[in-house]
């Protein structure tokens, strides 16, 4: 499965904002990060989300920022398998 598309209407959700900018800041944190897209391991997710995603936020002013970035943190961990099976 991929990251993106996985975890971009669960940012939406969260935001209140439309799927297409959140699978783009999505996308911006991976670049970013200087990742391929194609080969990030479960380790790589974290790192992103909690670093280059949570700047990325901050820059557009996401209010209630923390209680987003530890939403998207219990997302990922609760699908954790999801991730994982989809990287081999």
């Amino acid at each position: 499965m991929d990251f993106v598309n996985f975890l971009g209407p669960k940012l939406s959700a969260l935001i209140s904002k439309d799927v297409s900018p959140c699978k783009g800041l999505i996308r911006f944190a991976i670049r970013d990060a200087c990742k391929n897209p194609n080969s990030l391991t479960y380790k790589d997710i974290i790192e992103i989300v909690n670093k280059e995603l949570k700047i990325r936020l901050d820059q557009v002013n996401i209010p209630e920022l923390d209680q987003v970035m530890s939403q998207l943190n219990k997302i990922i961990i609760k699908n954790q398998s999801v991730f994982t099976m989809s990287i081999y």
